[in-house]
Formats: C-alpha cells, sequence, structure tokens
C-alpha cells in the first residue's frame, strides 16, 4: 500500500499529538521533500511513522539532512527501546546490545536460509544466540518477549519473524557488513554477486550507507565495496556508483543517467 502526498501531508499533522512539543510536521514534511530517497521511503505508512518520529526531536538538526536510511532505522529503533527503558531494566539488561544481539542472531538465520521473510524456527534462533552471543535461554526468551512487544517482530508459536520486511533487511545489512570487514574485499565475491542483484537492492544499500559513514573512517571500505560490485558479473540491475568529490562519499544510482565516477573507481571497474 502506498500513500499519496495528500494522505503522507494528513498522516504527519495527526502524528503532532504523538511526539514532543517540539515536532513540527511541516518541517519533517519539508525535509522529505529535499530528498527523492525519503519521497519513496515515505510512502509506506510505517515508514513515514519512522520518519515523524525520528525528526519528532531532531527537525531542528542540520544533520537530519543528511541521515540515512539506515540511521533511520538505527534512531527509530533506539527511541523505542529508550521508550520501553523501565521494561529493559525489568529484564536485568544493563544496555541494548543483547537486544540488538538477538535481532542480529534472527537475520543471519533469515539470510542463511535464502533471504527468507518467514519460517524461522525460534530454536535456531536461540541456539545461535547462545554461540555466538552467550545469551542464555531465559535471556533469550526475555528479549523475544519484549521486541515483540515493542512490534520489531511477530511470533508464531514455535517461529519467529521480523514484523516488517525493512526490519529484516537493516539487521541483514548490519549483520552482513560485519562480515565483509573480516578479510579483505575480495574474498567475499560470491556474497556481493549475491548481494547485486535486484531482490537484495534495499539492503545492498543500507551496506553501502554503511561503510561511508563517515563517523565509522571506512571510506576506503566504501571504494572497495564499490569497485567490487561495478566489477561484478551479476550487476545487471541498472546499478551504479556516483562519487560526490566535496564530500568525498559514494552513493548507488538505480538506472543513473551519467554518474560521475571517481577516476580511479572507473579505472579499477574497467
Amino acid at each position: 500500500y502506498k500513500l499519496d502526498e495528500t494522505q503522507k501531508r494528513k498522516f504527519l499533522r495527526d502524528c503532532s499529538s504523538l511526539f514532543e512539543s517540539t515536532y513540527n510536521w511541516e518541517n519533517t514534511w519539508d525535509i522529505i521533500n529535499t530528498r527523492v530517497d525519503l519521497q519513496r521511503f515515505s510512502q509506506n505508512p510505517m515508514h513515514l511513522m519512522m520518519l515523524a518520529s525520528t525528526f519528532s526531536q531532531s527537525v531542528q538538526d542540520s544533520n537530519s539532512l543528511a541521515l540515512s536510511i539506515g540511521h533511520l532505522y538505527a534512531e527509530f529503533i533506539d527511541r523505542l527501546l529508550k521508550k520501553n527503558k523501565s521494561q529493559i531494566e525489568n529484564l536485568g539488561l544493563t544496555n541494548n546490545t543483547d537486544i540488538l544481539d538477538v535481532l542480529t542472531a534472527l537475520a543471519k538465520v533469515s539470510w542463511d536460509k535464502g533471504n527468507v521473510d518467514n519460517g524461522i524456527s525460534k530454536d535456531e534462533v536461540r541456539a545461535l544466540a547462545k554461540a555466538s552471543y552467550d545469551i542464555t535461554a531465559e535471556h533469550f526468551n526475555n528479549i523475544i518477549g519484549l521486541v515483540e512487544n515493542i512490534h520489531i517482530i511477530d511470533s508464531l508459536g514455535i517461529e519467529i519473524q521480523f514484523s516488517h520486511a525493512s526490519f529484516k533487511e537493516y539487521f541483514v545489512a548490519l549483520y552482513l557488513k560485519s562480515e565483509l570487514l573480516k578479510g579483505e574485499m575480495s574474498s567475499h565475491l560470491d556474497l556481493l554477486k549475491t548481494l547485486a542483484s535486484s531482490t537484495n537492492m534495499n539492503i545492498l544499500k543500507m551496506i553501502f550507507e554503511m561503510f561511508d559513514d563517515e563517523e565509522s573512517g571506512n571510506t576506503k571500505w566504501s571504494f572497495r565495496l564499490a569497485s567490487q560490485i561495478l566489477m561484478s558479473e551479476n550487476n545487471n540491475v541498472g546499478l551504479h556508483i556516483s562519487y560526490n568529490p566535496e564530500s568525498d562519499r559514494y552513493k548507488i544510482d538505480e538506472n543513473s543517467a551519467v554518474p560521475e565516477l571517481h577516476p580511479d573507481l572507473l579505472l579499477m571497474a574497467k
């Protein structure tokens, strides 16, 4: 279901009663309309709620204009967890790390099964959370109950799944980013070929943004990722990597007419 412009404006106006007094729906609307990616992103009702929630406090911050889609998920999930701080403390959690680890474990199982949206065994995720993050069964069950209550996942008997496909994409991107950081980028060509396909485009974009985060200092990895994608035999979805010389950052463009490629990147792609 896609919201049209009238519906989006009404939705943002109605959000005024939900957020802080600093929330200004017109400012949020203006921010969305400065970026093509946010205009597309906001057609989904849940995504529009994420934008309204994120900008309810940071709308006056000029950095909000530069937030990547991946950052929006991180901000939104962080706000959800802060709203449930007392419940988290009652579970004996001193920070959000274990919660994010369990969600990452769910994302890994989903990806390993072919990036599926459902049919994920709770026992399989529990075993992985124990093996990879040393999370006990009791702790795991408490965390699953929490993230189900705040609607990040759905629990269906012995199976669990992310409540929205884009939540899965975000946590899969987090997991795969950590995998790509292991060893040289050239050792992950099979993974990159899988990512450079139309079905995984949203995941690839998020990974790319995460590598291009100035605070993470991974610009070199962003460059390597871009070059490998351009050389990928499976790059058949109109994917281009454009370069902004002022910010020294790379960006994925779908079906861009004339991408401005970094000279070295273009040379590597030939």
